[in-house]
């Protein structure tokens, strides 16, 4: 192996290391496409679930240590009573993969741009793992 040989090598190697290697495309740091494929739909239903004030389904995805603020209460106090009132339903949301981050195997953060009926904004759904599964943490309207 001459010295252009190996240096080539060199690079190439250097390379995979800093990029992951052939890992899965990632729309924001640590977010595959895969899981986002997964979660999204998480997402969708909680919308749905929002726009609709069915607590019940709003909370279906969240996490068992969560569960003491899954109530009824909860969600008329906090997401009808305070987003719906200043936000309005939502009517589109795009990832904002600037702002979304999957930083651990057990944490992390997806951030959606929103336009809403009365206010545009930001949510915000804070995702932990679980038994092995994603599962939701918290969701805020900002």
């Amino acid at each position: 192996m001459n010295r252009r040989q190996f240096n080539a090598m060199l690079l190439g190697a250097t390379v995979l290391t800093l990029t992951g290697g052939a890992d899965a495309k990632e729309l924001a740091p640590g977010l595959t496409e895969e899981m986002f494929k997964t979660l999204d739909p998480v997402v969708d239903r909680l919308v749905k679930a929002y726009n609709e004030g069915n607590w019940k389904a709003f909370y279906a995805d969240y996490a068992k240590a969560m569960s003491a603020l899954a109530t009824e209460q909860s969600f008329n106090s906090l997401y009808t009573n305070m987003y719906k009132k200043q936000f309005g339903t939502i009517k589109t949301r795009k990832l904002n993969t600037q702002r979304t981050t999957m930083p651990s195997e057990m944490n992390g953060l997806f951030v959606y741009d929103v336009t809403c009926s009365k206010k545009n904004g930001i949510l915000a759904v804070n995702w932990m793992k679980e038994e092995g599964k994603w599962k939701v943490q918290q969701v805020q309207l900002q």
